[in-house]
């Protein structure tokens, strides 16, 4: 199975931007294991993304939901969080889907937070951002 990727929707994260339509795609194995183990230490320090959203210690905070696509294979969109309870979190879809996924940029979604593949946000005052374990395994692909 393919997992489609928006890299430049991250980056957008980053710099306090959205993503759009022309934001590079990329797409990865499902048994790629640099990014499984990204995702494992994503799900693995959860509990601080929740903590600093709880508490207001950070700003601009996301969430990428790996998306079941209609052909089979899933698709991670980047979600601006709004909400998280016990099993779920309420975000806006921060880029367009390539596939078909059932949401469009901007639509409010509800996701199990077991599923979160990544996280990331900005530190209060500071220009330092926590998470955002998926994308370093992509940058560090980029720039080899």
């Amino acid at each position: 199975m393919i997992r489609t990727v928006l890299l430049a929707s991250v980056l957008a994260v980053c710099v306090g931007c959205k993503g759009s339509k022309n934001d590079p795609v990329v797409s990865v194995s499902d048994t790629d294991p640099e990014l499984n183990a990204a995702i494992a230490e994503a799900k693995r320090r959860w509990p601080e993304f929740v903590t600093a959203f709880n508490e207001g210690t950070g700003e601009r905070f996301s969430a990428k939901y790996p998306f079941p696509k209609s052909t089979g294979s899933v698709e991670h969109v980047w979600l601006s969080v709004t909400t998280i309870n016990a099993d779920q979190v309420t975000g806006t879809a921060d880029n367009d889907p390539v596939g078909d996924i059932g949401h469009k940029r901007g639509e409010t979604v509800t996701v199990p937070s077991k599923d979160i593949s990544d996280w990331l946000y900005s530190v209060s005052g500071k220009n330092e951002m926590v998470g955002g374990f998926t994308i370093k395994v992509l940058l560090a692909r980029e720039r080899r």
